[in-house]
């Protein structure tokens, strides 16, 4: 499956737009008491309506076979996002999240570290996008605040045992522990290589871990606050409803 026209016209103009700005420093939180940093991260995701991104997709699987693919990540607070990857201009899977529940495709088959992908948890990786929002913040309470390291503790993705690692001068998540009791395996978040966009900041990589399987967005371009075309999260055809 080739790559529709509304995904197309999202790489073109986002990578338009990071060629016509300019990278600026991160602002520092220096002064921020501990009990308000949570409210401060908040209030600032709070202001992300959309992003979109375009870059590669790295996958790494537990018999240590990778691959490296084109992507594109759409995200649309609070309830819709999509992540899709392409080798060649031809789809190797698709996640869709909406409100209605998620979805999954993956159109290769027969063999290739790219469609060996059976075992990856893609409503965990769908979940995990909720931690970018300011949901997570709004009752996460601290744990400790030592050096450059802030911990955060709180609930997410149906999970009452969740840790979120915070750089204390720029007050960026760099890291979230998810810790849900019975069979559901452990996930880890790791974001990093933050960039100021607009009045904001955003990861330009985001980092997935579960059990057998590490997936790692790197976008090289970001925007905040776009405008996305309707069909943006309309899952394909092809895809499997999973919730």
């Amino acid at each position: 499956m080739v790559l529709s026209g509304a995904l197309v016209r999202v790489v073109v103009v986002v990578k338009l737009i990071w060629l016509c700005g300019c990278q600026r420093p991160l602002p520092i939180y220096l002064g921020v008491p501990t009990a308000d940093a949570a409210a401060v991260i908040q209030a600032r995701q709070a202001c992300i309506r959309t992003v979109s991104g375009v870059g590669t997709v790295h996958i790494n699987d537990g018999s240590g076979a990778r691959a490296v693919l084109d992507g594109v990540l759409l995200i649309r607070f609070p309830d819709a996002v999509r992540l899709r990857a392409w080798k060649l201009g031809r789809a190797v899977f698709d996640v869709t999240v909406t409100e209605a529940g998620v979805w999954a495709e993956l159109p290769c088959g027969g063999g290739g570290s790219e469609s060996d992908l059976g075992s990856v948890d893609f409503e965990q990786l769908a979940g995990a996008f909720d931690l970018l929002g300011p949901a997570f913040f709004d009752n996460a309470v601290p744990v400790s605040d030592h050096d450059d390291i802030l911990l955060l503790a709180g609930a997410a993705m149906d999970c009452s045992d969740v840790l979120c690692q915070v750089h204390r001068p720029t007050l960026t998540p760099t890291r979230f522990t998810v810790r849900c009791g019975g069979d559901r395996a452990t996930g880890v978040v790791e974001l990093s290589h933050y960039v100021a966009v607009g009045p904001t900041i955003w990861p330009s990589r985001l980092r997935f871990k579960q059990a057998d399987h590490v997936i790692e967005v790197r976008l090289h371009t970001v925007e905040i606050n776009g405008d996305l075309p309707p069909t943006a999260f309309k899952p394909p055809s092809r895809a499997r409803r999973l919730n």
